[in-house]
């Protein structure tokens, strides 16, 4: 209990059957009445909302269905406590448009073909270089939620609604830029900067454009794309759109604002500077 008696307003984070890993935060949606009822033992406590959060959507069908067992849970609420619902929360986790990708190793079935390959000693070549995540545009994504919100929760409740569209917004907001310092062969490359400008692996499974400002084409050539750490996981790609690739050569990956700067790490080198283009 607050001693100022000053009063709190909260809402409370849920996670239904569709949420996998995202259960480690909040409660059980099954347990929202009871939630709601041992919350007025505490009258400092002014319960205002619901809140969820799910991530990795491609369309809008996950969100619908997150709201139908949202709406169903609020029916069994009592009438008081769904009449002071002020708001929805249901959060973000929406996947750019055609902009990033897989390799097909990084895949179940890759994983396993690789795993046999390896084993029999035997070259694996996979079909497609990779595979673009087809997540759907962002007014689709508005759209079908706008549908979820108003056949399942409009009916129950009057409310505002909120979104966290979090990486959607911001993944085109920052760009990697690197110089080529060495080319060991025609298919092999050395740039100036590591991934400890991103923090992590994220380039070896996870496919991302990679472009020659100096010599651009609208064609990839087969190239991996190493940085200059001591380690042999710093790689950026295995794949750029040039018409060929030479030293002193400027080799952009766009779109990386998100879950990249933020975790990038002194490692071997510096964090490089960041450059604000208006």
């Amino acid at each position: 209990m607050l001693k100022n008696k000053q009063t709190i307003r909260a809402g409370v984070r849920v996670y239904t059957k569709y949420h996998d890993d995202w259960t480690k935060f909040g409660i059980n949606l099954a347990d929202l009445a009871k939630f709601y009822q041992a919350a007025k033992k505490y009258p400092n406590i002014q319960l205002l909302g619901v809140q969820c959060h799910m991530s990795w959507n491609q369309g809008a069908g996950s969100y619908q269905k997150m709201l139908l067992e949202i709406a169903k849970a609020i029916k069994t609420l009592k009438i008081e406590d769904r009449q002071s619902i002020k708001f929805i929360d249901f959060g973000g986790g929406y996947e750019a448009h055609r902009s990033e990708g897989y390799f097909p190793w990084s895949s179940a079935q890759g994983e396993v073909l690789k795993l046999v390959a390896d084993n029999l000693d035997v070259k694996l070549k996979f079909k497609e270089k990779y595979y673009l995540n087809e997540a759907v545009k962002l007014e689709v994504y508005a759209k079908g939620i706008a549908w979820g919100i108003k056949k399942y929760l409009e009916p129950l409740v009057k409310c505002k609604y909120y979104c966290e569209p979090g990486r959607i917004i911001s993944y085109d907001s920052m760009h990697l830029v690197l110089g080529v310092v060495d080319k060991k062969s025609p298919d092999f490359v050395i740039l100036d900067g590591g991934i400890n400008m991103i923090g992590y692996e994220l380039f070896e499974d996870f496919y991302y454009p990679a472009i020659n400002l100096t010599r651009p084409a609208k064609t990839e050539i087969a190239c991996r794309l190493y940085g200059s750490l001591c380690t042999p996981y710093d790689l950026f790609g295995y794949y750029c759109y040039a018409q060929a690739i030479k030293e002193g050569d400027i080799i952009m990956l766009p779109n990386q604002g998100a879950y990249t700067y933020t975790l990038a790490q002194n490692f071997i080198k510096d964090i490089p500077p960041v450059y604000r283009m208006n």
